[in-house]
């Protein structure tokens, strides 16, 4: 029986040697010339003799005390003449491929600039080089940084947070939010018609004159009011042709005085309290008369009412002051 740690077995042909492994109780030839070899020198101070020719590649096999001979091929051996790699685009592969001895290498390939290797955005895949997006950053929490969300500048705001969810917030600052601020700072600026509470200091108020103020549209007043100085109402003046109507958000004195003298209607819509002064202002009603039509209700009792001065018990240049009552009616003065 052959021993398992040989260090090296010579087959000579000539001048030739050749190596020998044993598999098994078998030896097994691993490069010589098919043809006849005289002798197989084995370990210190021993010898084989080889029974028959032994083709490179076969196993030689034990042929009997002291002999040797070929055992054909090891089972489960072939022959491989080259070995190749291959790999995606962005990986780069020297030494392939090797056909006796040599080494296969693999390094990354040159990308262009800020890109990183992850798979595909939004679905699973095969790594490759691609640009980093929002989906790829982490949620922020309050110990840890992550995605945040953008948001659309305003003008005068300044970003004051951003939520755990990686949401940002801007506002407006505020007198508390700046340092060293100026006493003036905090001092209500907003108009009147925006302050739902509170009081508004007297700086805000307008300068009221108290002899001379004058009023547009209604106002309503409860209780009694005293008048100090003069009245000052809105004057209509009708010079056109046609119909006048009256309108209860502004107008107060209606004067007629039409450029081409005619009949004039006059027509108003009665709500309670309101009240108008309709004037004469050419003199001429004995030949024009003016007419005060309300949309709905009576006037007088009656449907409407004519400012005539040919009638009797009428002036010259007459006015007439109308006034509705809560019934919807209106009478004349």
């Amino acid at each position: 029986m052959f021993h398992q740690d040989f260090e090296r077995n010579r087959l000579l042909q000539g001048a030739r040697a050749v190596r020998l492994r044993t598999f098994a109780g078998s030896v097994a030839l691993l490069a010589a010339a098919p043809s006849w070899a005289q002798s197989v020198d084995y370990g210190p101070g021993g010898g084989v003799s080889q029974s028959g020719a032994v083709t490179a590649g076969h196993v030689a096999s034990w042929a009997g005390p002291g002999a040797i001979e070929d055992g054909g091929l090891l089972s489960g051996t072939g022959t491989v003449t080259s070995v190749g790699l291959s790999a995606p685009s962005w990986l780069s592969i020297s030494g392939s491929p090797v056909t006796s001895a040599g080494t296969l290498a693999i390094s990354g390939a040159p990308q262009a600039a800020n890109l990183f290797l992850a798979s595909p955005a939004g679905s699973s895949g095969a790594l490759a080089p691609r640009p980093i997006g929002g989906a790829d950053l982490p949620t922020p929490t309050t110990s840890s940084l992550g995605g945040v969300n953008s948001i659309a500048g305003v003008a005068h705001q300044w970003l004051d947070s951003i939520s755990t969810g990686g949401v940002p917030h801007a506002s407006q600052a505020s007198c508390s939010d700046l340092a060293d601020a100026a006493a003036s700072c905090s001092i209500d600026g907003t108009n009147a018609g925006n302050i739902t509470s509170g009081v508004l200091a007297s700086a805000r108020l307008p300068t009221v004159i108290s002899s001379n103020t004058t009023f547009s549209g209604n106002n309503m007043y409860a209780g009694t009011s005293a008048w100090v100085g003069s009245l000052y109402v809105p004057i209509r003046t009708i010079t056109a042709a046609g119909a006048v109507t009256v309108s209860t958000a502004t107008d107060y004195m209606i004067v007629v005085n039409k450029t081409v003298p005619a009949p004039t209607m006059v027509n108003f819509a009665c709500s309670p309290g309101f009240t108008l002064l309709v004037k004469d202002g050419a003199g001429n009603d004995a030949t024009n008369p003016i007419t005060l039509q309300p949309t709905a209700g009576t006037i007088d009792g009656a449907s409407s009412f004519v400012m005539n001065s040919s009638n009797p018990g009428s002036l010259p240049y007459e006015a007439r002051a109308v006034t509705c009552d809560a019934t919807g009616n209106s009478w004349v003065n």
